[in-house]
């Protein structure tokens, strides 16, 4: 099943805009990641194979009834990641697809930025998930004291429409070559339309 015209046409734009600033596709291999970057790949990949799988099922329409005027199936569907992503995504997305693309989140948020083009605030072109990690642990959180190792800030969420979106931030631990997850949604926000109810009610 093809985009229609004026989503592909947007894809395309996304595209060309990023083929214009960037010497290469982000490195979407794991062969050479650190052992860290790589067991950061694994979680990440796990996170978007649960995004894909609620979005193809029927709670996603349930939790969010606007899809059923607006749905993912006619729209592109963008993956803003990092490096660890990146590579998680070379298994589940392909490279060269006609209906999504996986970019870094500063290549996303020149797309954003830039005022010469059409960022879809109102997701009529495309619906995203992003995933990034990152060290800033929030002074207001509860976390170990004097951790061994280091801890780690997995951020992800979705955005399928208008006020239709979750995101949430999970703290990890590295180490001796291991992530542990120390805190699942420690921190979250969910957006919705008036009158439904969201991923946590």
């Amino acid at each position: 099943m093809t985009l229609p015209d004026a989503h592909a046409e947007w894809l395309s734009d996304l595209k060309t805009f990023l083929e214009a600033r960037r010497e290469a596709p982000p490195d979407r291999g794991a062969t050479s990641l650190r052992p860290l970057v790589d067991e950061q790949r694994q979680i990440t990949g796990g996170a978007l194979l649960q995004f894909l799988e609620f979005v193809q099922g029927e709670s996603s329409f349930e939790l969010f009834p606007v899809l059923e005027d607006q749905p993912i199936s006619e729209r592109a569907f963008v993956f803003a990641t990092d490096r660890a992503g990146a590579a998680a995504a070379h298994d589940i997305i392909e490279r060269d697809s006609d209906r999504a693309i996986v970019v870094l989140r500063d290549e996303w948020k020149a797309w954003l930025e830039a005022p010469s083009t059409d960022s879809d605030p109102e997701f009529d072109h495309h619906y995203e998930f992003w995933s990034a990690w990152h060290r800033n642990v929030e002074p207001t959180w509860e976390v170990p004291e004097d951790p061994e190792g280091e801890l780690w800030v997995h951020e992800e969420g979705f955005a399928l429409a208008d006020r239709a979106g979750r995101g949430t931030q999970h703290l990890w631990q590295w180490h001796d070559g291991e992530m542990t997850l120390v805190e699942q949604d420690i921190d979250e926000w969910v957006s919705k339309t008036k009158g439904t109810s969201g991923p946590r009610g």
